[in-house]
Parts: structure tokens; sequence; C-alpha cells
């Protein structure tokens, strides 16, 4: 049991500095990783103290079996969560839709960020195949963003040969929940069909938003998720799911 505390704690940390080089300190719930590492790694400290000291650590039975149920119940809805994640992962949407909602994501200045330029060339993809669909490019501007999302995904998409009258900003958003309650607001005709453009592991969430805000034909397109932060962001999407659970807007 010790054992694999110590190799769960060292592959948490080793797993928190491959994010930390790739991505950078403020890599999105990279604490996770270090707070899990330096948890395994202190219980098995723990337990070799106990070993070599013979001391006596005994839970009442009760006490022992409700961690052992709060443990196995936490694990089971990770894993209900993370089944639902990764079947949102395997959406195609080919047909025709009024709408096509690009997500924002991180702009460094104007420039999109990699998971950015991957949901955009989704898009463009699909745009060629649907090019009477209409985008709507839906993200407000954040910190140390010199334009808004939507500004700098016109930009990307305009120059690569998507007319401006295929195209509508929103630049108010600041969460999934806004994207798609903005976007919905620019969209015309009774029940449009939508489909909504975001990396992979995010389809499930912003698809099941836009459901309870009332498209009832929405569908997803999913664009690559970073390989080497796909783990992280999708223990990260779990907790989104369970956010929006709660506050009602799934």
């Amino acid at each position: 049991m010790g054992l694999f505390f110590l190799l769960s704690g060292i592959v948490f940390l080793l797993y928190y500095i491959t994010i930390i080089i790739y991505a950078g300190w403020r890599a999105s719930f990279s604490w996770l990783w270090l707070a899990g590492g330096i948890i395994f790694i202190g219980i098995y400290a723990l337990l070799e103290y106990k070993k070599h000291h013979a001391l006596s650590i005994k839970l009442p039975n009760w006490a022992g079996i409700s961690l052992i149920t709060f443990i196995v119940a936490i694990l089971l809805i990770f894993g209900i969560i993370e089944g639902f994640i990764i079947g949102g992962m395997s959406q195609e949407t080919t047909e025709t839709v009024d709408y096509t909602v690009v997500l924002g994501a991180q702009v460094r200045g104007s420039v999109p960020s990699k998971a950015l330029r991957h949901r955009l060339d989704a898009a463009y993809a699909y745009y060629q195949e649907h090019p009477d669909t209409i985008l709507i490019l839906s993200g407000g501007q954040g910190t140390g963003e010199n334009i808004s999302e939507a500004q700098a995904m016109y930009d990307y998409l305009y120059e690569r040969g998507i007319p401006a009258s295929h195209m509508l900003q929103e630049n108010r958003s600041t969460n999934t929940a806004e994207n798609l309650e903005f976007s919905i607001a620019l969209m015309q005709g009774e029940n449009p069909s939508a489909t909504v453009v975001t990396n992979n592991f995010h389809i499930y969430r912003a698809v099941s938003i836009g459901r309870k805000q009332g498209l009832t034909q929405i569908s997803g397109i999913p664009a690559p998720g970073d390989p080497i932060l796909q783990i992280n962001y999708m223990v990260r999407e779990c907790f989104g799911v369970i956010k929006d659970k709660l506050a009602g807007n799934m």
C-alpha cells in the first residue's frame, strides 16, 4: 500500500513539473497535481513512520466505513462524469446547421492561443463543407488580451477567406454559459439548428448548456485537445461540469 502512495505521488509531481515546463506557472489547474503529489507522498511518509516506530493508529469501525464510502462515492461520481465527457469527444456533425458557435479561448495579445487555433481550424474545416452556415464567434476580452476573443477569431478566419457576411461577433461573454446565452440572442428564426465548436473535452458541457438554454437542435464539433495537457483539462472539466450542474446551467 505504501508503495502505491509513493508511486502515485511521484507521478503527480512529475506531471505537475511537465505542465509547468510546457505551459508555464499560470497553467490552469496545475495546482491539483502538486497538491495530490504532496498528499500522496505525505501518506507514504506517515505509513513508513508508523511501520518503523510500531505506532498503532486504528479508526473506529464507523469512521473507517464512512471514509471508504466517501472515497468510493467520489470515484464513482468522477468516473460517471468522465464517461459523459469522453462520450462528447466522439461527436461528429455532418449536416448543415443554421449557426456554428465557436467558443472563445485565451488570446495572447491579439494572437489566438493553440487551444483557440484548434477550435478555429475545426470551424474552418466545417465551413468549407457547409458554406451556408453562419459562424458566431463568441468570447469577450480578458486579462492579457489586447482585443476580444471574438475579434481575434474573426481576424484569423477572415484572413483564411471566410467572408465577413458569414461571421457574427459576440464579444461580451466570460464563461461557457454566457457564450451560449449571448450567442443564442444573435440567432434568428424559430428553433434554429446549431453546432458548438470547442475542444473535445469541453463538448459535453457546452452542448448540455446550450440544450438547457433552449437549443433543441444542437450538436458539437470537437477540436483536438493538447496531447500533453489533455489529462489536466479532462480532470478540470469534471469540476466544471459539477459547477455548472449545481448552478443550474445544465
